[in-house]
C-alpha cells in the first residue's frame, strides 16, 4: 500500500475539460516535450518521480512521488494546503500523435502530513502487447510550474523490468534502481507461479566517458557473470545484498529481460568521501593534477587545494565547489544506468556545460541544445539509446570532432574561475 493516501482527488472535472486535453495532447507529439526543467532543482520545480508497473493484462499502474518540499503551500481557511495535477498521455510508438490513453487527476494536499515524500498511484489503459511511450506531465497548481517524465512502457515482453515492482522493507515501491549495502527490499511480480530468481552478479569498475571529441570504438559488453545465485523470494521476507555491484534478476536464464539493482558507494547519488571528489573533478583535472591528487597522503587536503586553486576568493571558490558538485549530484539521480550518472556521457555533459537550454526525448534518442552565449558557439549534442539488459537509461553521445574547442574552452572557463550556464 502507498503510505499517506491523499485527502482525495478528482479524476475527470468533466467531459468538456477531458476532451479539450485529449485534443490538445493529441496534437503534440511526446518528442516535443522540453524536459530540461528536470535539470533546475532550484527554480521551483516540482521534481517528481514516476514509474510503471504492468500488473494487469489490459492496464498498467503510475507510482509517483512528489518531494513535499518542492510544492508551494498556501494558507486556505486556516490550513496550509497545495494542489497538483498529474496527467498522462500514452502514445503506441515514439513518434506518434496518436493516444491509447490520457486522463488527468487532481490532488490537494496537506503540509500538516508528516511526510517528507507525497507517494500515489494511477492506473491507466495499456493492452497486453503495447510497446510505447508514457509522458506524464506533474504541476503544481499553486505555484504554476511543470515537471514532465518521458517514460518507455515494454508490455511486449512479459518479463520486462516493469512485470517487477521493487519495494522496501515495508512494501512501499522503490523510486530507484540502486540501494545502499545492507538496505532491505522486495520483487513483486504478477509472473505466477514461482518468485525463483536467478541472480546475474557484476563487480566490475566502469571507466568514465571520454571527452566529446574522443571518436571510440565501443568494446561489446561481457554478459557473463563474475558470480551466480540462486533466491526465492516469496519464501524470505526481504532480501538484502552487502558488495558493490549489479546484481541481475531474471526468471529464465535464457533470456536477459528482468530487473536490476545496484550498489554504489555509501551515500550515492551523494559524493562525500574525498577520493569520490577527488575522481568526479576528472573532467577538470589534468592527468598530472590527477595522479598527485590520488598519490597523496591526504586527500582532502589535496582536493580542497585543487578548488582553491580555481577560485579568485574564497566565496567564488564555495560558488564552484557547490556547483560542480550540484551537478553531480544531479547526475547520478537523473542519468544512472548500469554506472554512476556522473560517468556516464549525459552526466558528463551536465557537469562540465551546465543545463542545456531544451532537452527532447523521443523514447529512442536524446537532444540537448544550448543557447549561443558570449564565451560558446551554439552547442547541440546527441544522445542514441544504448540497449541494455540493465537499464531503460543508458544513452551514448554521439561524439564529433568539433566539440574539442566548445569543450576546451567550457573546461578553462572552470579553470578561470567562472561558473558556465549556471
Amino acid at each position: 500500500m502507498i503510505r499517506h493516501r491523499i485527502f482525495f482527488w478528482i479524476v475527470i472535472l468533466n467531459v468538456i475539460i477531458l476532451l479539450f486535453l485529449v485534443s490538445c495532447s493529441s496534437s503534440k507529439k511526446m518528442s516535443n516535450t522540453n524536459l530540461s526543467s528536470m535539470l533546475q532543482p532550484d527554480q521551483g520545480v516540482i521534481a517528481a518521480t514516476a514509474i510503471i508497473y504492468n500488473n494487469s493484462i489490459d492496464s498498467s499502474t503510475i507510482y509517483f512521488s512528489i518531494p513535499k518540499s518542492k510544492l508551494l503551500f498556501r494558507n486556505e481557511d486556516g490550513y496550509f494546503v497545495a494542489r497538483y495535477s498529474v496527467s498522462y498521455t500514452l502514445f503506441p510508438f515514439r513518434t506518434s500523435t496518436t493516444i491509447i490513453d490520457s486522463s488527468t487527476y487532481f490532488f490537494l494536499v496537506s503540509d500538516s502530513l508528516q511526510v517528507s515524500d507525497f507517494q500515489d498511484s494511477i492506473k491507466f489503459r495499456c493492452p497486453n502487447e503495447t510497446y510505447g511511450t508514457l509522458r506524464v506531465n506533474f504541476t503544481d497548481l499553486n505555484r504554476k510550474s511543470e515537471f514532465t517524465q518521458i517514460i518507455n512502457v515494454n508490455k511486449a515482453d512479459s518479463k520486462s523490468r516493469q512485470t517487477y515492482l521493487l519495494k522496501d522493507q515495508q512494501g512501499v515501491p522503490l523510486f530507484r534502481n540502486y540501494i545502499s549495502s545492507r538496505e532491505s527490499f522486495q520483487i513483486e511480480s504478477i509472473n505466477p507461479p514461482t518468485q525463483k530468481f536467478w541472480v546475474r552478479c557484476y563487480f566490475r569498475n566502469y571507466p568514465i566517458a571520454l571527452m566529446p571529441f574522443k571518436i571510440i570504438d565501443s568494446a561489446p559488453f561481457s554478459y557473463a557473470c563474475d558470480s551466480l545465485f540462486q533466491v526465492q523470494m516469496d519464501s524470505i521476507p526481504y532480501l538484502i545484498l552487502e558488495r558493490k555491484g549489479i546484481y541481475h534478476f531474471v526468471q529464465d536464464t535464457n533470456f536477459k529481460s528482468g530487473v536490476t539493482m545496484f550498489i554504489f558507494d555509501e551515500d550515492f547519488p551523494l559524493i562525500t568521501q574525498s577520493s569520490q571528489l577527488i575522481a568526479s573533478t576528472r573532467y577538470l583535472t589534468s592527468s598530472k593534477e590527477f595522479k598527485e591528487m590520488n598519490a597523496a597522503k591526504d586527500k582532502k587536503l589535496a582536493i580542497e587545494k585543487f578548488w582553491l586553486n580555481l577560485g579568485v576568493n574564497e566565496s567564488t571558490t564555495r560558488s564552484l565547489i557547490r556547483t560542480y558538485f550540484n551537478r553531480v549530484q544531479l547526475a547520478n539521480k537523473y542519468f544512472t544506468s548500469y554506472t554512476e550518472g556522473w560517468k556516464t556521457d549525459r552526466g558528463m555533459i551536465l557537469i562540465v556545460h551546465g543545463t542545456p537550454l531544451s532537452i527532447f526525448n523521443d523514447g529512442e534518442s536524446e537532444i540537448w541544445n544550448y543557447a549561443t552565449n558570449t564565451s560558446l558557439p551554439e552547442l547541440t549534442f546527441y544522445f542514441k539509446k544504448v540497449n541494455n539488459p540493465f537499464t531503460d537509461n543508458d544513452f551514448s553521445l554521439v561524439r564529433q570532432p568539433y566539440y574539442d574547442n566548445s569543450w576546451y574552452i567550457a573546461v578553462d572557463l572552470w579553470r578561470q574561475g567562472r561558473v558556465l550556464n549556471e
